[in-house]
């Protein structure tokens, strides 16, 4: 190889590699899955919504990332419309004030699930991360308030468990591309 040849090769190659170790190439394995989903709130919920995902196959890290944060907004699109539909309904003033308030939580949860799908273009993971923890505790606020004085029962609660699981997977992916 001809020095003129080394001169160029050598940085391209540098290039690749630094390329390589930011971009992982290797798709998410079943172990790799069931190893991160153990690490979560409610493992087997994880295991089964990842799982039913066919995009999972061909992801990586970083794209599994980005597909749990976008579960987790269809979610919480889902919880917001719902809330919506009972509070236009809901004839007890203490659990429309309730509703109100998780309303509130709801925009709130869907405004850092985007800033965090935002931050994905950039892999921005830390800003991800601290995104999609404020969603999590958006996302436990709503079920608290119905035990607050006066309490009622809420009518949310598996709604809001899926959003808690749903934000603690992305929690869980954040982690491992943030160590």
């Amino acid at each position: 190889m001809s020095a003129h040849n080394a001169a160029f090769l050598l940085p391209l190659m540098a290039m690749v590699w630094l390329w390589h170790l930011s971009y992982p190439s290797s798709a998410i394995t079943s172990n790799f899955l069931n190893g991160m989903c153990d690490e979560t709130l409610n493992p087997g919920f994880c295991k089964t919504t990842l799982g039913k995902q066919s995009r999972i196959k061909e992801a990586n890290v970083q794209k599994l990332a980005v597909i749990s944060i976008l579960l987790a907004t269809a979610q919480a699109r889902l919880n917001e419309h719902l809330v919506q539909e009972l509070f236009n309904n809901e004839k007890d003033e203490v659990t429309k004030s309730h509703l109100s308030d998780c309303l509130s939580d709801y925009n709130v949860t869907l405004g850092k699930l985007k800033i965090a799908y935002r931050l994905s273009d950039k892999m921005e993971y830390k800003g991800m991360q601290k995104q999609v923890n404020d969603a999590l505790k958006m996302s436990k606020k709503c079920e608290y308030r119905f035990t607050k004085e006066p309490p009622r029962p809420s009518p949310l609660t598996d709604y809001n468990n899926k959003m808690v699981w749903l934000n603690d997977i992305a929690r869980v992916i954040l982690n491992y591309l943030n160590d």
